[in-house]
Parts: structure tokens; sequence; C-alpha cells
């Protein structure tokens, strides 16, 4: 297989379970409850509150491979005690990576909100029907 028709596949079903994650979501949204259709924004919402507080994790550990040693491991000199200040740098860095991985979250409560509206319209508009043949 040539590596452009590779590329073409993999674009092809990553596209492909993105349309089907959004029909689920509207699937789920349009249930009588409202929780079923609050499952995919909130799990996305803690994977990216996961994603993010590793991200920061990452930062705040020093490396371990930095601190030079010999082969019997013995540490050949000493670096700096491995605290980090935080810079706003770091902080809007860290806060870009929250939001870029909360725009899947946005979609989905865009998604749910929409059917949820639409559900509310069909209800209201069932209950004018009721009332007509009253």
């Amino acid at each position: 297989m040539s590596e452009t028709l590779e590329t073409i596949l993999i674009i092809f079903l990553v596209t492909a379970l993105c349309v089907g994650i959004g029909f689920l979501q509207g699937f789920l949204s349009k249930r009588e409850s409202r929780w079923p259709g609050l499952i995919m924004p909130i799990v996305t919402f803690l994977v990216a509150c996961v994603i993010a507080f590793g991200f920061v994790a990452l930062r705040a550990v020093p490396n371990a491979a930095e601190v030079p040693t010999d082969i019997d491991g013995t540490v050949l000199f000493q670096q700096d005690s491995g605290e980090i200040e935080p810079s706003w740098h770091f902080f809007a860095a860290s806060g870009g990576v929250f939001l870029v991985i909360n725009i899947s979250t946005a979609i989905l409560l865009a998604i749910y909100f929409a059917c949820r509206n639409g559900l509310k319209k069909q209800h209201e508009i069932e209950k004018m029907r009721v009332q007509d043949l009253d």
C-alpha cells in the first residue's frame, strides 16, 4: 500500500469515527432522560482534565535522566534541586492545552443542547395539540 493511500484511509476512518460519535451523541441526547446525552461530554471533559493535569505533572517533576551517573550508579555531580519556578508561559500553555482538548466537549454539548431544544419544542407542540383537542 502506498503512503498516500494509507493517509487517505486513516483520514476516512477518523472522519467516520467522528461522524459516528456525533450521531451517537444525537441519539443519546434525544432520550427522554437528560443524563444519557451528558455522558460523552462529561467523559471528554474528564479526559481533558487528566491530560491537562498530566501536562502540569510532567512539567513539575524533574527528569531522572538529567542526573549524570557513573557506571556503578553513583552521582557524578548534583544538579539543582529540580524545583521549577512557575511562569505565566507555562500556565498559558497548560490552559491552551486544556482548551484545545475541550473542543470535542464543546461540540458534544452543542449537539446535546440542539437536540434537547428540538425535543422541548416537540413537547410544547404536543401540549398545544392536546389543548386544541379539548
